[in-house]
């Protein structure tokens, strides 16, 4: 896998602004080293799996805003969640004023990666293979969006994990927390998931 834009600079966490919901939230960049944090139920547990992809522009993680806090939903409703911390800064480079994606997208091998990784670990991690959906926030919007129109992994193929399709086998989400705080928007997903 590509190396991110990150130079020499150690792994940074810290408090973001603006104020969200007249709070800070928390970030991590320079993140040079990829992580899936796995959330199980306490309680009932449905089998179902969601793999949460935080937002940050691609040179941070919205750790808790669009992640952990996410999470907790999700185990609520009696499902394994996944939060994917992923390869950041990447740089997108400017052509004719505009920027243009890069031809490695370091966060989509990391998202196909983690979903390989739920769907080979299955038995594990107490989940069914065939309902693992994934969510995403801003730049993990874009990344879930990308992987769920992509039928081959990009990076080369590490281990057994990475045979079958990388993307996710339930719907996919990509919202804004404009969308996620209202009750409709909450119903329709759990609906979804059945």
């Amino acid at each position: 896998m590509a190396k991110p834009d990150s130079g020499d600079h150690p792994e940074y966490t810290g408090n973001g602004s603006p104020l969200v919901a007249g709070r800070k939230w928390h970030w991590a960049t320079y993140v040079t080293r990829p992580t899936m944090t796995i959330n199980k139920p306490k309680g009932r547990n449905t089998g179902a799996s969601m793999l949460v992809i935080p937002g940050g522009g691609f040179y941070a993680v919205a750790t808790d805003l669009e992640g952990t806090e996410i999470c907790d939903w999700v185990v609520r409703q009696g499902m394994t969640c996944a939060m994917l911390e992923y390869r950041t800064p990447q740089v997108w480079p400017r052509e004719d004023g505009q920027h243009k994606r890069p031809e490695v997208l370091l966060g989509l091998e990391h998202a196909q990666r983690a979903i390989s990784l739920l769907r080979e670990r299955a038995p594990t991690y107490g989940i069914d293979p065939h309902k693992i959906g994934a969510i995403g926030f801003s730049a993990g919007a874009y990344l879930v969006i990308d992987m769920s129109n992509t039928v081959e992994g990009t990076y080369r193929l590490t281990d057994a994990a990475d045979r079958p399709p990388p993307g996710p086998t339930l719907p996919s989400w990509r919202i804004t927390r404009e969308f996620w705080t209202t009750a409709r928007a909450r119903a329709i997903w759990a609906y979804s998931l059945g």
